[in-house]
């Protein structure tokens, strides 16, 4: 089952989430584009890793133009199975931009 547009907990916002563990985002020029944004989301990426959920990141050209193939890779993630380790303790590593203090 795939929804849309979910808070995630520990991750963020993710544009689809399929199967309850395998994110995928698609990213435009427009929306992603400042530096600002792409660290948001590469943080969004490491955080879903330490949750033990899958991530799978798009441009929207390949989307519009290469449905197929992005389809194809979601498809084998799916078969790969979810990652098969325990998420990471919040108290076990540092969110970005924070100090140990």
């Amino acid at each position: 089952m795939a929804r849309r547009r979910r808070r995630l907990d520990g991750v963020g916002d993710a544009d689809l989430i399929v199967d309850e563990w395998l994110i995928v985002e698609g990213d435009s020029r427009e929306h992603h584009g400042s530096s600002q944004r792409q660290t948001r989301d590469r943080a969004r990426d490491g955080n879903a890793v330490l949750s033990a959920l899958g991530h799978e990141r798009f441009m929207w050209s390949q989307v519009r133009y290469s449905m197929d193939w992005c389809m194809a890779v979601i498809e084998q993630r799916l078969r790969d199975g979810r990652p098969d380790r325990p998420p990471v303790s919040r108290s076990e590593h540092l969110r970005i931009g924070r100090s140990s203090g």
